[in-house]
């Protein structure tokens, strides 16, 4: 009865209250700063931290007066908030969450992205210590020939206790737009003199639009994916029981060339982006995937799909509204192609593709580091536990590579499997695709990604893993 009591009393609390932003008895408007704004690793001292806060981007563009210069600012208070930007905020809850903003201040040109990576408590609660990123256009880059303004602004939890200090240091990055560390950028190939023999293979097709040219190291991004994908199945199959006359877990071959290399189909479209994005599919919606999917089909011949599994990826990809748009993925058996063929309709957006940032590496050595970007995608979807929200880089490569080798599995005639170990969705071919980044690191969702035993039954007897 105490309880039932005493909830229209704190009801009326609520009603009564202001915004506790604004109180002026709750914390101060601003936190004194501490120090000069250095380098990450410069800042490190012995002392412990308490963990990293989720970050969230706030969707708002600042004034043109505000953020002129370089600035970064913790925002306490609506306030505070009021008086910095010159407006009231929308969509921040000052209740539960503070704000830090962060401008690199005016640029010449296009091609620079700010972002605050990092932002936690001292151990003793009494200092809040920031990191922000400036993601510079190296001089191999091209940029856009404007005046531009790098800023974000990025909410996070209130901090309790609520520290008196902040302390500022920079992960900045410059970005190198050349390939010396990659092979030829990749050119269309002679779709006459594709090899029609191959059989029992996963074969690949990459398709872009007549105004997006091929990427360069694209090669080597598409190489570290197969390589990811073979290894995840060789492992699990192993660890399942079901391995080779040699001992080596089972898994599937891939259609290379005399060096080993993954041999790929590059295609140029017949249109530009503009005219794919403006296809609709029989219900009227807007269908880039579908139309790509449909010229792949019809210039290619008939008989590359014989006997194979074909991953057909398409560059249509846009984001808008934080939301992947024009692209998508799917994958399934096609028994009508010969024994054991399968496709896999993959959009270039698991490989950040249209994003500004990657998710897989040009070699499997540097796909941890992408796996452990707490950078802010700008991008949201569902995470690990079912909550839509923005994603970090991290999170997103997590979540996209492995869904890309969900949708192979399903090529390969896995159907879904939803089974729960130790409570939890872990299986590639349930949910548990979005933990694939912890296979590879700790910071990564934990536990990881597994194939499943009821997965792995199915694959021994598959046509391509024997």
């Amino acid at each position: 009865m105490r309880a039932l009591i005493a909830l229209p009393v704190l009801a009326s609390l609520l009603a009564c209250s202001t915004d506790p932003g604004d109180d002026p008895a709750a914390e101060p408007d601003a936190l004194t700063v501490q120090g000069e704004v250095e380098s990450e690793t410069a800042a490190l001292d012995d002392k412990a931290d308490r963990p990293d806060l989720a970050l969230r981007v706030v969707n708002f563009t600042p004034p043109a007066s505000v953020g002129r210069s370089e600035t970064r600012r913790v925002l306490t208070t609506a306030r505070a908030f009021r008086a910095f930007m010159g407006v009231a905020p929308t969509g921040i809850d000052f209740s539960r969450e503070w704000v830090v903003y962060y401008s690199a201040g005016l640029k010449p040109t296009g091609g620079h992205a700010a972002s605050v990576t990092r932002v936690r408590s001292t151990d003793s609660g009494l200092t809040l210590k920031v990191t922000t990123r400036l993601d510079s256009p190296g001089p191999a880059c091209v940029v856009t020939q404007a005046t531009s303004k790098p800023q974000v602004l990025v909410a996070f939890a209130r901090p309790r206790p609520a520290p008196s200090y902040v302390s500022y240091s920079t992960a900045n990055t410059t970005r190198s737009c050349t390939s010396s560390s990659c092979g030829p950028t990749p050119v269309a190939s002679d779709l006459g003199r594709l090899d029609l023999t191959v059989r029992g293979r996963v074969r690949a097709v990459y398709f872009t639009p007549s105004d997006r040219p091929l990427r360069a190291c694209l090669g080597e991004r598409l190489e570290t994916w197969l390589g990811l994908a073979r290894d995840f199945y060789r492992d699990e199959m192993r660890a399942a029981g079901f391995v080779t006359a040699a001992g080596a877990g089972k898994t599937f071959s891939a259609d290379v060339d005399a060096a080993g290399r993954w041999r790929v189909a590059y295609m140029i479209g017949e249109h530009d982006a503009a005219w794919y994005r403006a296809q609709v599919d029989a219900a009227g919606n807007p269908d880039a995937p579908g139309a790509a999917m449909a010229e792949m089909f019809r210039r290619l011949p008939a008989a590359f799909h014989n006997d194979n599994v074909t991953v057909y990826f398409y560059d249509t990809t846009t984001v808008a509204e934080q939301r992947v748009h024009n692209s998508g993925n799917a994958g399934s058996g096609a028994p009508w192609e010969g024994a054991g063929a399968g496709y896999v309709l993959q959009g270039t957006h698991f490989m950040g593709f249209g994003l500004g940032f990657d998710t897989v590496a040009t070699s499997a050595a540097g796909q941890r580091a992408l796996f452990e970007d707490r950078t802010p995608s700008g991008v949201q979807d569902w995470d690990v536990n079912g909550v839509w929200r923005e994603l970090t880089r991290g999170e997103y490569a997590s979540s996209m590579v492995g869904a890309s080798i969900h949708e192979l599995g399903h090529a390969f005639y896995l159907d879904h499997v939803f089974d729960l170990t130790g409570g939890l969705d872990l299986n590639i071919m349930g949910n548990g695709f979005r933990r694939f980044g912890g296979r590879f690191t700790p910071a990564g969702p934990q536990p990881a990604t597994i194939l499943g035993p009821t997965s792995a039954a199915a694959l021994d007897a598959a046509l391509l893993f024997n």
